[in-house]
């Protein structure tokens, strides 16, 4: 398991989102999303905000699947496999950012941390918690810490 990815905070509210953030930088053959706004997201009392962040230690890139089928996290005492909600996201060229939801098609995007040695993601699971372990297809497994 690849502990170097251990920065993990819960989110209350969605809205609230820091500035300071180092999003991915991403190149897609073809893509569709569809955004949930934060409000939306904070109406639904089940969902927890996770907080990655990501090292060039753990690999320059990695790909992300249609319908986030390559993210997943595992609970950690029934060993159910739940897929996000939503994931914070540069929506466009022109830095705006917000959430897309597990509508999410395309025929693969590939994440790159760019300029940046540190990236961010926030992906929103439903009930999401302590000593749950976070996937990433491929790249990366982790533990939910608080």
């Amino acid at each position: 398991m690849n502990n170097r990815a251990n920065a993990w905070k819960k989110l209350t509210c969605f809205c609230n989102v820091p500035d300071s953030l180092s999003l991915p930088s991403w190149r897609a053959d073809s893509l569709q999303i569809e955004s949930v706004s934060c409000e939306q997201l904070d109406k639904k009392n089940n969902l927890i905000g996770i907080w990655l962040k990501l090292s060039e230690k753990d690999g320059s890139s990695f790909l992300l699947k249609g319908n986030f089928k390559n993210i997943n996290l595992e609970k950690k005492n029934s060993k159910e496999i739940i897929y996000p909600e939503a994931i914070y996201w540069n929506l466009a060229y022109d830095d705006q950012h917000g959430y897309i939801n597990s509508n999410f098609k395309t025929n693969g995007v590939k994440v790159k941390f760019g300029t940046h040695k540190i990236i961010d993601l926030i992906i929103i699971f439903p009930n999401a918690e302590k000593g749950d372990k976070l996937i990433i297809k491929d790249f990366i497994e982790t533990l939910v810490q608080e």
